[in-house]
């Protein structure tokens, strides 16, 4: 009886283990209960130490407040979800020539993030969201598909060879949120800048 059992909890631990090695990249679960991160938020909002606040447009013009806590979590006009970034949007100057070529103008602004997310309580929920800086005069999107569509815009990779040589000699690769001053146009965690913000279920 106690080898039937034994073998069933270790047959169901292997299981788990397989099924998060070999879970889709979007996968994004969360890493605390949800009595933690109720908590988590609330010292977040009472004590203003989340890392940005700001309010973005969508494709239709509709306003969406987010917070962006820390490097697991924000929420979206109140709603909590996981999160991870995936990569960073970027923006090359495309101009057209008399004779209707295009021709890029070779620099390369990073102006977004693209990543996915699942709602804290409802975490079998996968979303694709894209937060940026708005583009002059290009049309809307609502998902990463369409945002391709635009000229000038791709994704990248955060790479491993940007970075920078810290005070004791140490080479530093740039995280993720190294990226935001430049995104978001401020150091502050309050911006001012209205960005632009598309959300797409799975």
């Amino acid at each position: 009886m106690r080898k039937a059992v034994l073998l069933v909890l270790i047959s169901l631990m292997f299981t788990s283990c397989l099924s998060t090695m070999f879970a889709p990249a979007e996968y994004v679960p969360a890493m605390d209960s949800l009595e933690v991160i109720e908590k988590t938020i609330s010292n977040y909002e009472t004590s203003g130490e989340y890392l940005k606040k700001f309010c973005s447009k969508d494709k239709m013009g509709n306003r969406h407040e987010w917070i962006i806590y820390d490097d697991k979590y924000f929420s979206v006009d109140g709603v909590v979800y996981a999160y991870k970034f995936h990569e960073l949007m970027t923006y090359s100057l495309v101009l057209t020539s008399m004779k209707g070529q295009k021709i890029i103008d070779g620099s390369e602004d990073i102006i977004g993030f693209h990543g996915f997310a699942s709602p804290v309580n409802n975490p079998e929920t996968i979303v694709s969201f894209i937060f940026a800086s708005e583009l002059f005069a290009q049309k809307g999107y609502s998902s990463k598909y369409e945002a391709c569509q635009i000229s000038g815009v791709s994704f990248i990779s955060l790479s491993k060879d940007e970075g920078y040589i810290d005070d004791f000699g140490r080479w530093k690769s740039y995280t993720w949120t190294d990226y935001f001053e430049k995104v978001f146009s401020t150091r502050n965690k309050d911006v001012k800048k209205i960005m632009y913000s598309a959300m797409s279920l799975k």
